[in-house]
């Protein structure tokens, strides 16, 4: 496991920095990182993601349920 949930705080790195640190590693876990890294950011100021967002939040949601077995690698 690349990252232990006990060694890495992504409320205090932040998932942008986090999806720098991915970039290497796997381009498309980094995309994904600043997507919901996005759609977080818009949330906290207010935004209904679910309603003005919903492709995103979609796109992410079946990109985790496909990709579950590699993602818990991580």
């Amino acid at each position: 496991m690349l990252f232990s949930p006990s060694k890495v705080d992504i409320f205090k790195y932040g998932l942008a920095q986090i999806a720098t640190y991915f970039w290497p590693i796997d381009r498309e876990i980094s995309q994904k990182l600043l997507l919901l890294d996005d759609l977080v950011q818009s949330y906290l100021q207010g935004e209904n993601i679910f309603e003005h967002r919903s492709a995103s939040v979609d796109e992410l949601w079946e990109y985790i349920t496909d990709n579950r077995q590699y993602l818990a690698n991580f």
